[in-house]
């Protein structure tokens, strides 16, 4: 995930020292669940998520259409584009009505980036560059694509001509699935926002869920050995810093009877040339801050660091809300490493 830090007048900050464990909204590696799909669609404002593997493709009609683009050169182009419409994929009945969502779409290198629908849905493609070619044009995954037409910036003149031609395999993107959509108006660069090799679509919310007492997740719920024993469930992180008033330190053992707090997050993240689901319980990060501190009015950012002290992320704390600790990984609790007893390498529980 990536975040822009807060600017401005001089914040203070809050240090969030993990003893233990940290796992954040972000692409992790993990273990492979068997057939894994090459594209989710999910959120809280769908009805029901959509896994498509590579086998199902063929059950969805390729489409064409021709897009109207310009780059951050300023070159206007053409382009022709055959693939699936991203509407279908998601299921007319399926998008939940009345909200204009944020839809947040993972690349297969990490990239993460967010569109409103209206501005998937509710823009154009200009034939010949002027305001009365203009027609709306609906985003899709694309899978093949050419170049009809090439305008660089010093000889674009409008209206311009172009000529047709078929697609062919010769045609096809390397970077599908990608993301493909319209313009705002004629000078709008949405090629420049093209998604590349889309592998997760969000739109609304990531769905969390919580906890319970025998949970697989936890430690405590372990009877003792390998998992609930005093170096793990004893372990603390401790939140400090200037931004609040005071110092606290946290134990695993707190963090995981605080059953108010716990959500559960799944994640599907590249790792190798595979996409795997990986799900973690945790609490979330913001109802520690509520909850266990007194912040002053005046903080900015909240740095994350590890058992060393190294500083992992550096987030404005509008965002907390969006990140978890982890105390489990895959139905499993975490453990130090990967030669202690109880580590599952096929859950990949280590940090």
């Amino acid at each position: 995930m990536r975040h822009k830090l807060t600017k401005g007048r001089k914040l203070l900050n809050i240090v969030l020292v993990l003893a233990l464990l940290l796992t954040h909204f972000s692409i992790l590696a993990g273990p492979a669940f068997g057939s894994t799909p090459e594209l989710v669609i999910t959120g809280t404002g769908v009805n029901n998520e959509v896994s498509i593997r590579s086998d199902d493709w063929k059950n969805y009609t390729l489409v064409e259409r021709i897009y109207s683009t310009n780059n951050s050169l300023g070159f206007h182009k053409i382009i022709k584009v055959k693939g699936y419409d991203l509407e279908t994929l998601i299921g007319k009945d399926n998008l939940k009505s009345g909200v204009d969502y944020n839809v947040t779409f993972l690349c297969a290198d990490g990239f993460r980036f967010e569109k409103k629908l209206s501005e998937l849905f509710q823009v154009y493609t200009y034939g010949d560059f002027t305001e009365s070619s203009k027609e709306l044009v609906k985003p899709m995954l694309g899978r093949y694509q050419a170049v009809l037409g090439d305008f660089p910036k010093n000889s674009f003149s409008p209206p311009v001509s172009w000529t047709d031609r078929a697609l062919t395999e010769n045609d096809l993107d390397r970077d599908f699935p990608k993301l493909v959509f319209g313009q705002k108006n004629i000078d709008d660069m949405n090629m420049s926002q093209w998604g590349k090799q889309i592998i997760k679509i969000t739109i609304g919310d990531d769905i969390r869920s919580g906890s319970s007492s025998d949970s697989p997740y936890r430690h405590l719920s372990y009877d003792g050995a390998p998992y609930n024993i005093d170096a793990i469930s004893g372990a603390t992180f401790t939140i400090e810093g200037p931004g609040v008033e005071g110092y606290r330190a946290i134990s695993v053992r707190q963090i995981e009877e605080d059953f108010a707090g716990h959500e559960r997050v799944s994640y599907y993240e590249k790792v190798g040339s595979k996409i795997v689901k990986n799900t973690y319980e945790g609490i979330n990060a913001q109802y520690l801050i509520d909850n266990y501190v007194k912040i002053r009015e005046n903080v900015g950012n909240v740095v994350f660091k590890n058992k060393s002290r190294q500083t992992i992320l550096t987030v404005p704390i509008e965002k907390l809300s969006e990140y978890t600790i982890a105390y489990g990984v895959n139905e499993v609790p975490y453990v130090y490493l990967d030669l202690d007893v109880g580590y599952r390498a096929d859950k990949y529980n280590d940090f």
